[in-house]
This record gives C-alpha cells, sequence and structure tokens, in this order.
C-alpha cells in the first residue's frame, strides 16, 4: 500500500495582512523578542532582515553540529508561527567553510 501523500497543490501559508503592514524595524524587534524568549538568550542569533511576505533570515553566531541545528530551526519557526504569524520562514544565513585543513591548503569555498 503506498502512503505517499501528494502535498504539491496545497496553497502556500501567507502572512496575514497586519505582518505585511509593520514597519521593517517592528519586524526585526517581533521576531527577536520571540527569538530570545524560545532560546532563553542562550545562543547569539541575529535576525539579519524579515520582509512583508513572511521571509526570515537568521544568523547563528554558535557552533552547533548539522543535525540539532536542523531540528533547532524547525522548532524556532513552529515557535515563530505560533506566536506571530503562521506566514513565517526562517532561513538561515550561510556559514562559512570552517575547515582548517581546506584552510591550509589554499582551497577558498565561497557561500
Amino acid at each position: 500500500m503506498n502512503s505517499f501523500k501528494n502535498f504539491s497543490n496545497t496553497p502556500t501559508i501567507t502572512v496575514e495582512k497586519k505582518w505585511s503592514l509593520l514597519d521593517n524595524d517592528s519586524k526585526i524587534d517581533q521576531i527577536t523578542f520571540q527569538i530570545n524568549a524560545f532560546n532563553n538568550n542562550k545562543l547569539n542569533i541575529k535576525v539579519v532582515s524579515a520582509d512583508s511576505k513572511g521571509q526570515v533570515i537568521i544568523a547563528l553566531h554558535e557552533n552547533m553540529p548539522a543535525k540539532e541545528r536542523g531540528m533547532f530551526l524547525l522548532d524556532l519557526e513552529n515557535f515563530l508561527k505560533e506566536n506571530i504569524d503562521s506566514g513565517i520562514n526562517i532561513w538561515c544565513e550561510p556559514i562559512g567553510d570552517k575547515n582548517k585543513l581546506r584552510q591550509l591548503r589554499g582551497i577558498e569555498i565561497n557561500t
């Protein structure tokens, strides 16, 4: 029996008008406040941008293994959806290559 569910035709959740009418500083302030409430100021997270369509870019200034980072970001996004607006989507700013061996060989990876 095939249990595959096709969600390709499901409409994307959009932000409410109230969110889209906020100025940029207010959006960033709300996101920052909720992120601090979510993680109790344990991690250094900076909100890079928040647009009127709900796309929020954050920068993690902490070393976190990829397997933990993925679940953390999903949980954070869910928290923001529940506490601010269901149309918010979190994007994490790319982190540069920290591999010391590649750096010694002069290999540079641009992100």
